[in-house]
């Protein structure tokens, strides 16, 4: 029988393996090839690292919010204290006081709203157009030298009055209603000084806004002044005084205060004459 010799390989897993090949090479020939190398892309793992808190991390957001709010309240502070440093004291003292007495005076004024409508209520006045004869003394563009002259004739024991027109400075002895009777006067007066007697003095229509009552009231005096300038009796004043309103607008205060000052007088010299006109002439708006 034939000794047949020949080899017989098997391949698993696709490697050739060789029958009847020498388990001490096979074993060599194994040895010398590279291990399995495994070529698939690495996996990574998170690691979740665990965060340890801390204080800072916790209450963060209430010191912030605390320190915010001291800001805040520091400067508002500093602010109401700047107003109140600056506020004046007797301006302070002085709302305190006014609103304490608002409400009085608010009553008061209520009880008497009704019983001043009518006076508070304003209306015009116009007096007439009134003409005189005077006796003139002298004329001058300077008050001082109408001051002097007037100086002089009170030595003289001859009162005179100075009279201010357009400039000038008028110094009037007296006042009548005709021109005979302003001449009959110069005559009766001794002095050595030059003066004009029979002069005419005209006072144009004064316009003043005043109350119903002070209108009704100043008329009468309108038709009591030419009656004035040739009279001494006083009682006529006194009697207008005396029908006096209770309120008085300021633009009569000056003529208003005059005519009660003459009306104490025992009659109607030439200077209260002059002095109450000249007062009247001189009623304006104020």
């Amino acid at each position: 029988m034939k000794n047949n010799n020949s080899r017989i390989s098997v391949q698993i897993n696709k490697q050739k393996e060789e029958r009847g090949k020498d388990p001490i090479e096979q074993l060599l020939q194994k040895e010398k090839k590279p291990p399995f190398e495994d070529n698939s892309p690495p996996v990574y793992q998170p690691i979740h690292k665990k965060t340890k808190s801390n204080f800072w991390t916790t209450y963060r957001s209430f010191i912030y919010s605390a320190l915010t709010a001291i800001i805040i309240g520091t400067f508002l502070g500093f602010l109401m204290l700047k107003i109140f440093v600056d506020m004046d004291p007797e301006e302070v003292s002085f709302n305190s006081n006014n609103q304490q007495v608002s409400s009085t005076v608010t009553a008061s004024a209520d009880g008497e709203k009704d019983e001043q409508t009518n006076e508070a209520t304003a209306t015009a006045f116009k007096s007439n157009a009134h003409q005189a004869y005077v006796v003139q003394a002298g004329v001058f563009s300077a008050e001082s030298a109408a001051t002097q002259l007037q100086n002089e004739l009170k030595a003289s024991n001859l009162p005179a009055v100075i009279w201010e027109r357009d400039n000038q400075f008028h110094l009037f002895i007296s006042v009548h209603s005709t021109s005979d009777a302003s001449k009959n006067h110069l005559q009766s007066i001794s002095t050595d000084m030059e003066m004009y007697g029979g002069k005419a003095w005209t006072t144009v229509p004064v316009e003043v806004s005043v109350s119903e009552s002070e209108k009704t009231w100043l008329a009468s005096f309108d038709k009591l002044l030419p009656g004035l300038f040739e009279s001494k009796d006083i009682s006529a004043l006194k009697q207008w005084i005396g029908q006096k309103p209770a309120n008085i607008t300021p633009a009569l205060a000056s003529f208003v205060e005059k005519a009660e000052q003459i009306s104490k007088n025992e009659q109607l010299d030439n200077q209260s004459k002059l002095e109450l006109w000249y007062q009247y002439s001189q009623l304006a708006d104020k």
